[in-house]
């Protein structure tokens, strides 16, 4: 397994290398995150395809697809204001990022027992008076 990990690995540097030499004179930084991405995606398609010769891993397969498709086109609607003054590129891609989680919600992402968890963990948390004791919680459950 350490083989296919390292092989996948040394092929998705040599794509990226080369994927840089061409899209960075031509796209600047554009460029390179155009490059990383695809062989990243490249890389995790190779990965799963070669690890499920060895192991049946049983991935979610809609919902990754579903935060991929969704964080491109919150990249994509995030790309539009980068011309907007600072202030307002902050409220919008602070928007965006809670938008994501909300998107998911509306997609029928979460599990019923994920949204369990993350109201329980809204109504731990939300009152700052109590923040200290949680932390301090959080230290006890990692001593036992």
């Amino acid at each position: 397994m350490t083989r296919i990990i390292s092989t996948v690995t040394i092929s998705a540097a040599i794509i990226n290398f080369t994927l840089n030499l061409i899209l960075i004179p031509l796209l600047s930084t554009i460029g390179a995150a155009i490059s990383t991405a695809f062989t990243q995606l490249v890389a995790a398609i190779w990965l799963y395809i070669l690890v499920n010769k060895h192991d049946n891993v049983k991935y979610e397969l809609p919902k990754i697809l579903k935060c991929i498709v969704l964080g491109i086109l919150f990249y994509l609607i995030a790309l539009l204001v980068e011309d907007f003054a600072l202030g307002w590129r902050l409220i919008i891609k602070s928007i965006l990022l809670v938008s994501f989680f909300f998107f998911l919600y509306l997609w029928n992402f979460y599990e019923e027992i994920e949204l369990v968890s993350l109201k329980g963990a809204w109504l731990k948390w939300k009152n700052l008076k109590n923040f200290s004791r949680n932390i301090s919680e959080i230290k006890f459950k990692q001593d036992t």
